[in-house]
């Protein structure tokens, strides 16, 4: 029960992180929604997006996945939240370290948003498995006295 708590208290606070790190500034006056996903794999630049095309949307759904799979207790979901999140922040920390400015204008966001990858991570970790201690033949039926 411990683990299980411990487990949610992490989704939830990773859960929080992320959504955070997608409303927050990732590098000059940018936040996680004004960056298009595409810039990820093809460099950063000025260009702008949606919300729907921008870094906020696999953050929202990797936050969404680990809360489903904490209240499901399943395992491999929140471990695939926490993945969908390390690999969105550590593209772009591949693109922003390749880019000339390199790392002088970053903001918390892509911190806050590794974090919560990684609290997803250790939620994954800590969640119990899902076992059965007894089938229904071994459980006597103390109705038939």
């Amino acid at each position: 029960m411990v683990r299980y708590v411990s487990a949610v208290v992490c989704t939830l606070a990773g859960g929080i992180a992320l959504v955070l790190s997608a409303f927050g500034r990732w590098i000059g006056r940018r936040e996680g929604m004004d960056i298009p996903l595409s810039q990820l794999w093809n460099g950063l630049g000025p260009d702008t997006a949606g919300f729907i095309g921008s870094l906020a949307m696999p953050l929202m759904i990797a936050t969404v996945l680990a809360l489903i799979g904490a209240a499901s207790k399943g395992r491999l979901l929140v471990g695939f939240a926490g993945l969908i999140g390390l690999v969105v922040t550590g593209l772009f920390m591949l693109q922003q370290g390749l880019s000339e400015s390199g790392f002088e204008h970053l903001h918390q966001g892509w911190t806050k948003a590794g974090g919560g990858a990684l609290l997803f991570i250790v939620a994954a970790v800590l969640l119990p498995n899902r076992v059965r201690t007894t089938d229904d033949a071994d459980i006597p039926d103390r109705n038939l006295r």
